[in-house]
């Protein structure tokens, strides 16, 4: 009686606990947010594209890379640091004979006094987009924008504007000899003797004319455009005579000289240079090359699409030198749920760590714009989001994504799951797929006929949702249900089963299996600001990567919610991935990949 006493007791006390635990798992079931998160750079991946450079009076450098900001490097392009304006738009920088440095965006000039501690808009002077920014002998600073030509003079504070040639857009600038000026514009090139008062066109074929740059020697380049191709033209004698030295059929983005007069022109198919005053053009670096700067001390840099290279042998060689520059868009991001490996991938190719995000590896140059998955079993897939007709749709990869082999379900992948078998399941623009074998093979689960988006299990119910409708199957896709008038761009689950669909502008939550849905009441700006993804955490608890406005955190499964912005970067962020210990990693926009440690690990 005693024994049967005892285990009666035994048996109340752990109902008690059973019950009191499931009640706390009920009123909140997430907890998994140990305070304000806090993010932070993951170190790397580096890279993206850079679109100008520049070498100041000493041995520094300025690039930047339009919407990843302006940087530094004090060791003629070995390391990068960024100095700010992320997000600004850049498209020219420069550092004056002063040490001052300037950056010129799509809307305006930004000039920073300290090194780029601080950046200040110039407010009555140049405007709109800056074309150039130019320093003549004397230390006149001259910028072609689009609000018109400007001066500011050697000392002063005041920007100036110079009357144009006519009412045609001035694109570049040039000094010629004491008192002149040339300008570059839509009409032609034009001619002023007297600092800008009065202009005269000089009378070369070519109508449209964009850059002009002029040599130590005193020769003048400009770059014309006719219906056709761009032209190169050398004058030795301030435009009273000239010559056609290059031509080509694409545009020509850049065009500099060196200490000793050598040029350097920037195309798409790469970096030509010439040491004969342009009579023949060797191409040095096969890659899209918008900026150049040939240093005074022998290194050759070239900022590209692909990030800036680095010669130090006047061209012979090349090596990626992008440290520090953290300009790269990852459009699809995954961690492996075992090992916790994160997988990034981007138009520049396909990174792995780990060390969770303190080092990095290109494992691939392929480019990746869609969907990433890695199963428990450690293959990768990844999908090929934009594709041509003979192309893949989706690839595998069994060592970390160095080797890649076609595993094409027949229609292309918009989003990939596991069911608990860990079984492979595509959704398609025709329906939705299953594998039983890791993708060698594939066979339909239904909806054919259905351009799919998005795809998900809860539980053993399986998920699948159109710009239209959404479905779910409860036998693994042999039949399925329609769920009218909602729509679902993404969908995820936790382990409690609740559902969420990110509908691009709005989230809906059921707790029911899809049986009521719930609108959550979001606290944007703008209510019609997109939702670039939507994460579950495996526990409970929402993150939101909203464009424009950051990072929204819930931890009571969408009721209440907050911005957790802080370390931050910008706040257009594409794409989320969550480590099976906690930390999320963030893809920002131009950014390279941020993580939070405001998770336990």
């Amino acid at each position: 009686m005693k024994r049967q006493g005892l285990l009666f007791r035994l048996f109340i006390l752990l109902t008690a606990i059973l019950y009191f635990s499931s009640c706390e798992v009920n009123r909140n079931p997430v907890g998994f947010i140990s305070g304000n998160l806090h993010w932070e750079q993951a170190n790397g991946p580096y890279g993206g594209m850079a679109n100008d450079i520049v070498q100041g009076p000493d041995s520094r450098l300025l690039a930047s890379s339009d919407f990843g900001g302006v940087y530094l490097s004090g060791d003629l392009g070995a390391s990068w640091v960024n100095i700010g304006l992320r997000g600004a738009g850049i498209v020219k920088v420069f550092i004056a004979s002063d040490g001052v440095f300037y950056a010129g965006t799509q809307d305006g000039l930004y000039f920073s006094e300290n090194d780029g501690e601080t950046w200040h808009k110039v407010n009555y002077g140049p405007a709109g987009m800056i074309l150039q920014i130019y320093e003549n002998t004397g230390g006149t600073l001259f910028v072609a924008s689009g609000g018109g030509l400007f001066y500011r003079p050697v000392g002063g504070k005041i920007w100036q504007e110079i009357e144009g040639p006519g009412a045609e857009s001035v694109l570049a600038v040039a000094e010629g000899g004491p008192d002149v000026l040339f300008v570059a514009a839509a009409a032609g090139i034009f001619r002023s003797d007297d600092n800008g008062i009065s202009w005269e066109r000089i009378p070369i074929d070519d109508q449209y004319f964009r850059l002009i740059i002029k040599g130590k020697s005193g020769n003048l380049l400009a770059v014309g455009l006719s219906s056709t191709s761009e032209r190169v033209y050398l004058s030795k004698d301030d435009f009273r005579t000239w010559e056609q030295v290059f031509e080509t059929s694409g545009p020509i983005y850049n065009l500099t000289l060196d200490e000793q007069d050598n040029y350097y022109l920037a195309a798409p198919a790469g970096l030509y240079f010439s040491n004969n005053q342009g009579r023949a053009w060797h191409l040095l670096l096969a890659e899209t090359t918008f900026g150049i700067a040939p240093t005074r001390q022998g290194v050759l840099l070239a900022a590209a699409g692909d990030g800036i290279f680095r010669s130090a042998d006047a061209g012979l060689t090349w090596q990626e030198s992008n440290h520090g520059l953290s300009a790269v868009t990852f459009s699809a991001l995954a961690v492996a749920p075992l090992t916790g490996a994160v997988y990034a991938g981007s138009g520049q190719g396909f990174y792995r760590s780990t060390d969770r995000g303190e080092s990095w590896q290109k494992r691939s140059d392929k480019n990746f714009y869609g969907v990433v998955a890695v199963s428990a079993m450690g293959f990768v897939y990844a999908a090929h989001y934009m594709v041509t007709p003979d192309s893949t749709f989706l690839e595998r990869s069994a060592d970390g994504g160095a080797t890649w082999q076609d595993v094409s379900p027949p229609a292309m992948v918009t989003a990939l799951t596991f069911n608990r078998e860990n079984r492979l399941y595509a959704a398609t623009r025709n329906g939705v797929y299953y594998s039983p074998d890791n993708g060698n093979h594939w066979n339909s689960a239904g909806l054919q006929g259905q351009e799919l988006l998005s795809l998900a299990f809860n539980g053993e119910r399986l998920f699948a949702g159109s710009q239209s409708d959404l479905f779910y199957s409860d036998d693994n896709g042999r039949s399925w249900v329609r769920l009218d008038s909602l729509s679902a761009r993404q969908i995820c689950a936790n382990s409690h089963g609740h559902i969420f669909l990110n509908e691009d502008v709005r989230i809906q939550r059921s707790v029911d299996g899809g049986r009521t849905w719930t609108v959550l009441d979001l606290p944007l700006n703008d209510k019609y600001t997109r939702i670039a993804y939507l994460l579950c955490a495996p526990g409970g608890g929402l993150m939101a990567a909203v464009r424009g406005e950051g990072i929204l955190v819930s931890t009571d499964d969408g009721d209440h919610w907050q911005f957790e912005n802080e370390g931050l970067p910008s706040k257009y962020v594409d794409m989320l991935a969550m480590h099976p210990h906690g930390r999320i990693y963030a893809g920002v926009f131009k950014g390279s990949i941020y993580r939070t440690r405001g998770f336990a690990e």
